[in-house]
């Protein structure tokens, strides 16, 4: 399964611990290009301010999206027409491949443009959930994190983005306020 909208949407990188503001990577063009590449994502626009601020705003709805989703909400009739607004505005051809004795049907964008590189987002976004997937959606529990992830666990059980990091922390946060509490 293809989760470039999940890289997408966590291209605003905060601080799990909560010491510092966070970053936007999308503003650094060295990972948006990487993005691209692992994304198998041609552009053949530059790299601009403009670009930047169209795919923040992208970003931000479709973070709205996952936060309705993750509450259980309904997503609402403005954000699904937004959606397919921006996949409307992408063109693909389909082809069949063969690997050894399986055959495959891949879908190859026609061109190179930012209204492409958003359809192909959205689209990402949107077989996870036609699949069925947004069940195991979720966002990190670490108020300091907020991490989008996806829940691989058997019963759709897990918390935090990662167990060994923002799992820890609150964990021990947790443990420090018990103890804070006792003490009183």
């Amino acid at each position: 399964m293809e989760m470039t909208w999940l890289t997408f949407i966590n291209s605003f990188w905060t601080d799990w611990r909560g010491r510092d503001k966070g970053r936007d990577r999308l503003e650094e063009e060295e990972w948006f290009r990487t993005f691209l590449e692992k994304g198998n994502i041609k552009l053949n626009e530059p790299y601009t301010s403009e670009l930047v601020e169209d795919l923040k705003h992208v970003r931000h709805e479709m973070s709205e999206v996952v936060r309705r989703l993750v509450n259980e909400e309904l997503i609402r009739k403005e954000d699904m027409l937004k959606m397919n607004q921006w996949l409307a505005q992408g063109t693909y051809i389909r082809q069949i491949e063969q690997k050894e004795n399986q055959f495959e049907l891949i879908t190859l964008p026609l061109d190179s443009s930012l209204a492409q590189l958003k359809a192909q987002i959205i689209a990402s976004f949107v077989e996870a959930l036609v699949e069925g997937q947004y069940k195991r959606i979720k966002i990190c529990d670490n108020p300091d994190c907020r991490w989008v992830y996806y829940d691989t666990t058997k019963n759709r059980s897990k918390r935090f983005c990662d167990d060994k990091t923002c799992g820890n922390l609150m964990k021990v946060r947790r443990h420090r306020a018990q103890k804070k509490a006792s003490d009183l």
